[in-house]
């Protein structure tokens, strides 16, 4: 997590900072919910957006979140097929 919190840094990212994750790969998305990820979400101050199903209804309201969020930084995680 260190190196992955060094390299947001270089793009202006400072600890505390607002962050949204576009997450593609679904079956990372399980948890998402739970009572812990929860209190880490907002003790980190970051949202995940499921980018996975992403559709034209959630554009929209992902665009809504976004600009309402107002985030520093906003990473893509995709998932690789072999």
């Amino acid at each position: 997590m260190g190196a992955a919190y060094r390299s947001w840094s270089w793009s202006g990212y400072k600890l505390g900072d607002k962050m949204t994750f576009l997450w593609s790969a679904h079956q990372d998305l399980q948890n998402i919910n739970n009572f812990v990820a929860k209190i880490r979400k907002f003790a980190l101050r970051t949202i995940t957006l499921n980018a996975f199903d992403l559709t034209e209804e959630n554009t929209k309201k992902y665009i809504l979140i976004l600009k309402k969020f107002r985030q520093i930084l906003l990473i893509h995680i995709h998932q690789r097929f072999i």
